[in-house]
């Protein structure tokens, strides 16, 4: 794939970069076309849908608990009430902002960084000047992570 023939080290990189622009991003536009962006590299990047679609199960899982405890500790004038309840505007808010830069970086990693080989991930990581102990460490914990898959 297009994404596939790029160095490891520059993939790691963008998806750090853009993980960083994404979650320093305010506006609503920044963040939907994040989103896009994400989604379509996603598209020609060759990972298996099934796949990204699991990892984004399991995050929505997530974001929806978040979704529906966090306007609830929120300050702010009243969305939602159910008996002594209140799930305040400014609290969805926030909790679909969090929603939308989480499910754009995940879509960007999955795209960028699922796609490589761990052990590629690994070199990469000591390529970018990660100490290397780290870089072993990400190594061995892919290696046992795939024996425990195993059996």
């Amino acid at each position: 794939s297009l994404v596939g023939r790029l160095d490891p080290r520059l993939r790691v990189l963008c998806a750090g970069l853009f993980a960083l622009l994404v979650c320093v991003a305010q506006q609503t536009g920044v963040l939907v076309a994040a989103l896009v962006a994400a989604g379509g590299l996603l598209a020609v990047s060759g990972v298996v849908p099934r796949r990204a679609l699991g990892r984004l199960g399991a995050l929505n899982l997530f974001m929806l608990l978040l979704l529906l405890t966090l306007p609830l500790f929120v300050p702010g004038e009243a969305a939602v009430t159910l008996g002594r309840l209140t799930w305040s505007g400014d609290g969805i808010e926030r909790a679909l902002l969090a929603a939308m830069r989480a499910n754009a970086i995940m879509l960007m990693l999955v795209a960028l960084v699922g796609s490589m080989e761990a052990a590629h991930l690994g070199f990469a990581l000591g390529g970018l000047g990660v100490p290397e102990k780290f870089a072993h460490l990400v190594l061995f914990m892919v290696r046992y992570i795939d024996v425990i898959h195993h059996e």
